[in-house]
């Protein structure tokens, strides 16, 4: 792969980052709400599937992390 494809690719991880930010932001807004809700209701099927959302957006921030981490390491590091 030529240097300007490779480098193409400090982008694509630019673009990741800034998704996993936004995720992040999502995620502390869901958490936020969870955690005023009464434990009642946290309780309730409503506070189950935000605690589901939390889950699947955590999952999601993990995943973006190893594509990143192996967009650096096998890709933009190899010689």
């Amino acid at each position: 792969m030529n240097k300007e494809r490779k480098g193409r690719f400090n982008d694509v991880i630019s673009s990741l980052e800034e998704a996993k930010g936004e995720l992040e932001d999502i995620l502390n807004e869901e958490q936020d709400s969870y955690d005023s809700l009464p434990d009642g209701l946290q309780m309730s099927s409503r506070g189950e599937k935000m605690q589901d959302y939390i889950c699947l957006m955590e999952d999601c921030i993990s995943k973006i992390d190893e594509v990143v981490g192996f967009v650096e390491e096998k890709i933009i590091r190899k010689k």
